[in-house]
């Protein structure tokens, strides 16, 4: 995993390799909550959640998601990488490697607070008007 600070950031072939990175961590002391991993769809992340208690996105979504995504000319889970703290560049290297099959492990110890906020505020954009985390 690539550090950048307080922030990590990784990307990983299988579930597998994600649960042992996310237990070395947690050894070393970071929370499942500031630790949030993407995927393509949610057969990748079955075990990950399963196991962990960390924060699970996929580029999956309905036919309005997308619609929405196309008609908006942005991507969730883009924007998610972006407001992870990552550069554009960064974000399509990411975006990319999901695209490809990878799993993307994201770690910041300041990053709890700031995901409920993001999710929080997604809710209310999507018209879900749930919050998870509340």
């Amino acid at each position: 995993m690539q550090k950048h600070g307080h922030k990590m950031i990784g990307t990983f072939d299988v579930q597998a390799e994600v649960i042992h990175e996310i237990g070395e961590l947690k050894a070393q002391g970071y929370r499942e909550q500031d630790m949030y991993v993407v995927a393509l769809n949610g057969q990748q992340l079955q075990m990950v959640q399963g196991q962990t208690d960390v924060q699970l996105n996929t580029d999956e979504g309905d036919f309005m998601d997308k619609f929405k995504s196309f008609i908006s000319g942005e991507d969730p889970t883009k924007d998610a990488l972006i407001q992870m703290g990552l550069s554009d560049a960064e974000a399509e290297q990411y975006y990319q490697q999901i695209q490809n099959g990878k799993l993307v492990l994201y770690v910041d110890s300041e990053y709890g607070m700031n995901y409920r906020n993001f999710d929080a505020a997604a809710a209310k954009l999507s018209g879900t008007g749930q919050d998870k985390n509340a």
